[in-house]
């Protein structure tokens, strides 16, 4: 691999406001509201195309970021986080962790904690 050079390109259609990788899956959040999951394993000269699609924010998503390998969390300007799984496409779980205020969502350190932040000025820990 040569540092620097592009390996590949996914061209997403929106622009990307957050991703996260999990092996060969990426997801990646957009202003439209919509969570997107790419599979990189394409053989080369092949267009990487979108998997799944996952809509549930009223608005920009923020943040994203997996829990484990088959679930993953999304924060959005709407101020929820919404907990997946990426071989379905309803949510499994609807937070309202910031009422009003644009939220963003980091996993914590702490092992099964989600820690989430907003324009509210607060910081909220949730068990997964």
């Amino acid at each position: 691999m040569n540092v620097g050079v592009s390996e590949s390109t996914i061209h997403c259609g929106r622009v990307v406001t957050d991703l996260s990788c999990q092996e060969s899956l990426v997801i990646t959040a957009h202003p439209d509201g919509v969570a997107r999951l790419w599979d990189s394993r394409v053989p080369e000269g092949e267009s990487i195309i979108s998997m799944a699609s996952f809509k549930g924010h009223k608005g920009w998503i923020s943040s994203l970021d997996w829990t484990s390998p088959n679930h993953f969390v999304t924060a959005g300007y709407d101020g929820t986080l919404i907990m997946w799984d990426c071989r379905g496409k309803k949510p499994l779980h609807v937070l309202n962790a910031h009422e009003g205020a644009k939220a963003l969502c980091v996993l914590g350190s702490l092992p099964k904690m989600l820690l989430s932040g907003g324009s509210d000025k607060n910081l909220k820990w949730f068990s997964l």
